[in-house]
């Protein structure tokens, strides 16, 4: 089994993640991918908007908003 993984941050756009991993024979099958997408909604605020997509047998896709706590 090999996971490879790439991220790429960027202040004006925001960071993208994908990942994804290898099986060796004889359990060697399509990989599934996970992309994810993550910015600030606004400047001037700490809440953070993430976009997750899966691939392979369980597809899905996830929206995230992020907050501080208020605690």
């Amino acid at each position: 089994m090999v996971t490879l993984k790439a991220d790429y941050n960027d202040p004006d756009i925001g960071t993208i993640n994908a990942q994804t991993t290898i099986y060796t024979p004889p359990n060697f099958s399509l990989p599934g991918v996970t992309l994810t997408y993550a910015r600030p909604l606004f400047t001037s605020s700490p809440t953070t908007g993430v976009v997750v997509i899966s691939t392979g047998e369980k597809s899905s896709v996830t929206l995230e908003f992020i907050t501080p706590s208020l605690w």
